[in-house]
Formats: C-alpha cells, structure tokens, sequence
C-alpha cells in the first residue's frame, strides 16, 4: 500500500468522523423552548457539555438574564448531585429524561450552600433557570424540554412557526 493511499484512507476516515452525528453539541450557547400547559417559554442557555464546564456550572455569577439558563448535558443517563458551593443567585433545576421531559423541579435552591439535590432516577439533562421562574411561567414535571440535544427539536426554530414546540 502506497502512502498516497494511507494518507487518502486517514483524510476520509477523519472526514467520516466529523460528518457522525452528535449528541452532545460543542456549541456553547443555544435556544431551547419549554413547552407547558400555559404555552412555549424559549430560553437562550450556555450549554455545560465537557466535565470542566460542568464542575463550574452558574458558579460566580452575580445574575442571569430572566430568560437564560444552562443546559448540562450528559453522555449516558445516570442520576446526580448538584450544590450551590460559590453560587450567588437561586436557581430552579430541571432534571430531564431522554426525550427531553421534565422528571423532576427543585425550586428555589439556596445560594452558597453545599446541600446536594439530587435527581431521584437517572438522567440525561438538567436545565438551571432563575429561580422562581418554574412556577411563575407554570412549568411543571411531566413538561417538555426541546432541543437539539433531546432531539426533539422539530420545527421549533424556525421562523415561520412555532407551532410544533407548542403540542
């Protein structure tokens, strides 16, 4: 085999690699919308993929934009614990299955404290919003999250409608 051949074999296998599709995005910010009784909420969310990004999540930061969040995604399901350690503002955190529904809500968790919340089963996604906000736009477990990385996101994005997100 020639080198010309090897080298042209390692060109289309690295192009094959970047061509399979991932679950987890490498982009770093993002839409996703909320669907709940009440309508669709759409939220602007960094997204927390790699371990580090994970392990400093919402830490030092003194606010958020009421309609930001982070979206940490997980490779595999699994059950988790946050804290608040060096976490200035509540947050509401949504623990989210495979498809992208709301398992469970801990609402209002306390700033700067090292209190775990669990997620009482295994999953694939927690979103943090302010806190307060889950029950003042009626969110609720049972509730869809839509993403990308849920792959669930429909017709959501586009412009011309909105009306997949809202079913």
């Amino acid at each position: 085999m020639s080198v010309v051949n090897i080298a042209a074999g390692l060109v289309i296998g690295l192009a094959l690699l970047g061509s399979t599709p991932k679950i987890v995005s490498d982009d770093q910010s993002g839409s996703l919308w909320i669907t709940t009784g009440t309508g669709t909420h759409n939220f602007v969310v960094e997204i927390a993929a790699t371990p580090e990004q994970q392990s400093r999540g919402l830490m030092y930061r003194k606010s958020m934009a009421a309609d930001h969040g982070m979206l940490f995604i997980l490779r595999q399901p699994r059950k988790v614990s946050f804290w608040m350690k060096n976490t200035y503002i509540p947050l509401d955190m949504l623990f989210l299955g495979r498809d992208g529904t709301i398992l469970q809500i801990d609402e209002m968790t306390e700033p700067l404290t090292e209190d775990p919340h669990r997620s009482g089963m295994e999953v694939t996604g927690i979103l943090e919003i302010n806190g307060g906000l889950a029950r003042e736009l009626g969110i609720s477990v049972g509730d869809k999250v839509r993403h990308t990385a849920f792959r669930n996101l429909g017709d959501c994005g586009s412009e011309s409608s909105q009306m997949a997100c809202q079913q």
